[in-house]
């Protein structure tokens, strides 16, 4: 099932030039870890992104089973279902 993500972070002068490509990188990395049923939790994905150089603020990380993304809580998937993440459906404003 895809999955959609909407971030505004407060970044400082250490944050490197790819960073949005890192935080996209992480994040889609995270979702590799899913098995099927496993739900999205949004604390997982603040810390997925947390390591990043330069990240001072996470405002907010939507996320949502459309785009565009709107809430900020845990996405509940059913047992039967897989959450995946394509880089494209990653949203940093």
């Amino acid at each position: 099932i895809p999955i959609f993500l909407k971030l505004l972070l407060v970044t400082d002068g250490t944050y490197p030039v790819d960073g949005d490509t890192q935080v996209t990188t992480a994040l889609t990395d995270y979702f590799v870890t899913l098995l099927n049923g496993e739900d999205v939790l949004n604390h997982k994905l603040k810390a997925a992104v947390s390591e990043i150089d330069g990240i001072t603020n996470i405002t907010y990380l939507y996320q949502g089973l459309s785009d565009p993304a709107t809430v900020e809580t845990n996405l509940t998937i059913a047992p039967s279902e897989l959450a995946t993440l394509d880089a494209g459906d990653v949203t940093i404003v």
